[in-house]
């Protein structure tokens, strides 16, 4: 509704655009723009039956006319108070007026409101869809019987002409390993995104040599493995093909793996994580949406290789198959959920937006003792996801720049739920994430405080956490960030740390960290995992792969309860009610109050409606039974 804010949406994507002004306002935009020009039969048929090109004919797929359907409006189909439940949240909870911290916000309130909300939203929109929620755009589809001749706009001017996208101006993705940042990588792989796109990308670590593969073959039935006894080598694959492999290391040392996102014209973007010999991780990347078709494809694959193993063709299976598939396919699971939701939110916030490559690590890691900085001992740890890369270009519709922030606070909230929501979905177990874990935090009475550059000082001495985490703090609020963090660290199942929020009170975007500098989550429910499990499938033989027995495989399955029959009926729709309950609180209680108890319980509500968001979005049984076959995986008895 706003010219300037089209216009300005059009230049934050990287395109050069000009406004054409009469009478004071924009009534057309010129801008730089690629289409293709194909050499066809065209006399006399007019591309309609092609025998031997003979003429170039311009070709523009990209542009489209679409046909809108307006969504529902939430906050006007179903009132809420959120005034009347701020004050609720407030007398209930202790808040220090020193410090500001907030303890024992009221979650049952919270449940018990969205629970409410849920009721009438299912009563007002009993078969609601994620179309009905976001509204729908349809391409209005134009069907010639011959090729036009012409663009479908006006051409001002045309420049250079190539054969090809030179690789001067195509976007890239450059993966390095180094175990010595000094010496630089030892690893290097470089591909376009056209290339990467939609492919199955890991990272692993196979025995470095022979005699290291017969050592870890003498500890097959062990459930951990003498880490300072084995060498392992780096490797980057694509689509189950090794690209590039880097130098041995024992097993259990670190190393630095960094991807570098290149942009014509750009310096580029680099990503750094820490990652331990012996770790697998799948990339999985977002380079614009990931649609439900993209997640078949990668359950596909995994029913594929299910076949082959029932039929006893385990030479055509590799660990990558397994492993490596069904990381990938979480990671782009992931990406989809919070694809098709924040597709609600910003029809609900009144913004566009535009997704830039983005990537996300899902890894099955390995936990590693250590004896006076040595490695000694590796075994398999709970799954992880890490979402470094999550970038989008986003503008209100009417040019007001609360809504875009507003936005990035609600859907980051979201993101962060999911990276516990997504393993708590596919595993049936309990995740983590920083949404999670000041959830956790306010159900176990540990304050929470807001701190800022006013109350820094006076907070900073409060908090019982470890140097580093405070240093962070310390370092974001001195960059003019809010950071939302408890007391001290939770203790849930096993898992002790701290989840913490950084966000910039300007633009809404932020960070939602968890202990260890992750951006992401993970699973901390107890599960049948071990080392020669997950990651060293591939050295043992075939014969044993055959021999294996239901009892024995059932002692080391992945409980994959979430695709069971007897919840298959339960659809999309219904999370999406539940999602649509936790955004009429979230959107208007960090709408009128953004740094307030309210917002904590905002968060805290996130927390409650990811937890109960256990099932998937998919329509299609194959998803089902694809998961369910990697579940019955019997990985003690894999295969080479």
């Amino acid at each position: 509704t706003d010219e300037r804010a089209a216009v300005n949406f059009i230049a934050s994507g990287g395109t050069p655009v000009t406004s054409l002004i009469s009478g004071g306002k924009i009534v057309a935009v010129r801008m730089e723009h690629t289409w293709v020009e194909a050499y066809v039969d065209y006399i006399p048929s007019r591309g309609a039956i092609h025998k031997k090109g003979d003429t170039w004919v311009p070709l523009d797929a990209s542009f489209k006319q679409h046909t809108f359907t307006k969504g529902i409006d939430l906050q006007t189909a179903v009132p809420f108070d959120a005034q009347a439940f701020l004050n609720r949240l407030q007398s209930t909870a202790t808040i220090d007026p020193v410090t500001g911290s907030v303890t024992h916000v009221d979650a049952a309130f919270i449940q018990a409101t969205m629970t409410d909300l849920q009721a009438r939203l299912k009563a007002a929109f009993p078969n609601a869809t994620v179309d009905q929620l976001a509204g729908k755009k349809t391409i209005t589809a134009q069907v010639f019987p011959f090729l036009p001749v012409t663009l479908p706009y006006k051409t001002v001017v045309t420049g250079s002409r190539m054969s090809g996208l030179a690789d001067s101006i195509r976007h890239k993705i450059t993966f390095e390993v180094a175990a010595n940042a000094f010496f630089g990588a030892d690893l290097t792989y470089t591909a376009t995104l056209p290339e990467l796109a939609s492919k199955r990308i890991s990272l692993r670590y196979s025995p470095a040599t022979d005699a290291d593969k017969t050592t870890l073959l003498s500890f097959k039935e062990a459930t951990t493995v003498p880490a300072y006894l084995v060498t392992m080598k780096p490797e980057l694959l694509v689509d189950g093909v090794v690209k590039a492999t880097g130098e041995s290391i024992t097993m259990g040392k670190d190393e630095t793996f960094s991807m570098i996102f290149s942009t014509p014209g750009g310096s580029g973007d680099r990503i750094e994580n820490v990652v331990t010999a012996g770790d697998y991780i799948a990339i999985g990347l977002d380079l614009g949406v990931v649609s439900e078709a993209v997640v078949q494809k990668r359950i596909d694959n995994l029913t594929v290789t299910q076949s082959r193993f029932a039929a006893g063709d385990l030479a055509a299976i590799s660990l990558d198959d397994v492993q490596g598939e069904s990381l990938t396919a979480q990671a782009l699971i992931y990406f989809f959920e919070l694809d098709l939701f924040t597709s609600v939110i910003k029809k609900q916030q009144g913004v566009i937006t535009a997704r830039l490559p983005s990537e996300g690590l899902m890894a099955q890691q390995v936990r590693v003792g250590t004896l006076f900085g040595v490695p000694v001992s590796a075994s398999a740890d709970a799954p992880t996801i890490d979402v470094d890369r999550d970038l989008h270009v986003v503008l209100a519709k009417d040019g007001d720049a609360a809504k875009v922030a507003q936005y990035f606070q609600v859907s980051g909230q979201l993101a962060s739920g999911l990276e516990h929501g997504i393993f708590e979905q596919i595993y049936g177990g309990e995740g983590i994430s920083a949404v999670k874990a000041l959830s956790i935090a306010n159900s176990q009475g540990i304050p929470i405080y807001q701190v800022t550059g006013t109350n820094v000082n006076t907070v900073l001495p409060q908090l019982i956490l470890s140097a580093p985490v405070k240093t962070d703090i310390a370092n974001a609020v001195a960059a003019g960030k809010v950071v939302t963090v408890s007391q001290r660290e939770i203790s849930f199942n096993g898992w002790n740390g701290v989840g913490y929020t950084v966000i910039d009170p300007v633009t809404g975007a932020g960070g939602y960290i968890i202990s260890g500098g992750l951006a992401g989550g993970g699973l901390v429910a107890p599960v049948d995992l071990t080392l020669l499990i997950d990651f060293m499938a591939w050295l043992l033989s075939p014969r044993e792969a055959s021999a294996a027995t239901g009892d024995e495989q059932g002692n080391f399955v992945r409980r994959t309860r979430i695709f069971a029959d007897d919840v298959w009926h339960t659809t999309c729709e219904i999370s999406v009610i539940i999602l649509a309950a936790a955004l009429i609180v979230a959107i208007l209680v960090t709408h009128f109050f953004p740094y307030t108890p309210g917002a904590v319980g905002s968060w805290i509500a996130f927390g409650i409606a990811i937890a109960n968001v256990r099932r998937a979005c998919f329509h299609n049984a194959s998803i089902r039974r694809g998961f369910l076959w990697y579940a019955d995986w019997p990985y003690k008895r894999a295969y080479s």
